[in-house]
């Protein structure tokens, strides 16, 4: 996620996990004089973690623009005992072509089974 923090300094910025659950964002300045007066900036962003992400490998990078990018990593799950990865084969040809080749390849005494 990235965040808009311009208008804070990298001291004013905390980023904090709070029960494995959320992260939280707080951006906090005290008044400043501005050319029309005094201003006080103070937000707090809060968001659940995804169930598969671990929250001990979140990384927050400050651009030198004023964007807060926050990366959260995901938990890689284990296969089980009854479960295997199928690879996937990359044809290179459309849909439509393929069809019509595994069709011409059964021959007029096959059955000819289509679905979609």
């Amino acid at each position: 996620m990235n965040l808009d923090v311009q208008q804070f300094k990298p001291e004013e910025l905390h980023v904090k996990t709070v029960d494995n659950e959320f992260v939280v964002i707080e951006g906090k300045h005290e008044e400043k004089e501005d050319e029309h007066g005094s201003i006080y900036r103070h937000f707090v962003r809060r968001y659940r973690l995804p169930k598969n992400s671990k929250a001990d490998a979140i990384q927050c990078h400050l651009s030198s623009d004023g964007v807060l990018q926050i990366q959260i990593a995901r938990e890689v799950k284990e296969l089980g005992e009854n479960e295997r990865h199928v690879p996937i084969a990359h044809s290179g040809e459309p849909a439509i072509a393929l069809t019509q080749r595994k069709t011409e390849a059964l021959g007029s005494g096959d059955v000819k089974v289509q679905t979609q």
